[in-house]
């Protein structure tokens, strides 16, 4: 074989790469999974979540979702950005009404699109339109200070299951601590499992 049959073979092999590894991240991120069964991840050390509802939430690009009741537009947020583990700031700015949903709040937020919508409105989720200084793919927001301790690999975590996404805030290190906080996010595309 020549070099120069080499050469292009071998940046064919890296490019067919690179390729398939930024068609699977598109795919994560167009279609994000929903909750299943966290059993493994609660065990018998998760606390009572129902106090720290209102001082989290789960972000996929421009949207935030919460299990709070209250109506959180105009609060500043920290984001955890799972993805680039950096801190990042924002402020939501709408609340999005499901019983109106327009093309537009579908396409800030994909958690609210179609195929994703019926699932993602389950228990009591409210969504948001947030402003960020920073593009951001899936990240957890801290809503008035409840905690801030950043260390992305120290009390907050994300994995897949074949269809959702589990956001997790924890006491200490993740899996092996408490959980403070949890919710998921549904995907109607299947996913590769990660959950432990």
């Amino acid at each position: 074989m020549s070099h120069f049959y080499r050469l292009r073979m071998a940046w064919l092999i890296l490019l067919t790469t690179c390729l398939a590894l930024a068609g699977c991240s598109s795919t994560l991120f167009d279609a994000p999974p929903t909750v299943t069964s966290t059993t493994k991840l609660s065990a018998s050390k998760s606390v009572n979540l129902a106090p720290h509802a209102s001082e989290y939430g789960w972000i996929h690009a421009g949207c935030f979702a919460s299990l709070s009741s209250n109506d959180l537009t105009g609060a500043t947020v920290k984001i955890i950005d799972l993805q680039g583990e950096r801190v990042l700031h924002g402020r939501l700015t709408k609340r999005i009404d499901p019983l109106a949903i327009t093309a537009q709040d579908q396409q800030q937020c994909f958690a609210l699109s179609n195929a994703r919508l019926e699932h993602n409105l389950t228990e009591g989720r409210s969504f948001y339109s947030i402003e960020t200084d920073s593009n951001v793919g899936l990240a957890i927001g801290v809503l008035n200070d409840a905690r801030f301790d950043f260390n992305p690999l120290h009390g907050y975590s994300y994995c897949q299951t074949t269809h959702r996404l589990l956001f997790t805030v924890w006491e200490q290190a993740p899996y092996t601590s408490a959980i403070r906080w949890k919710d998921s996010y549904y995907v109607d595309d299947p996913m590769i499992p990660t959950c432990p």
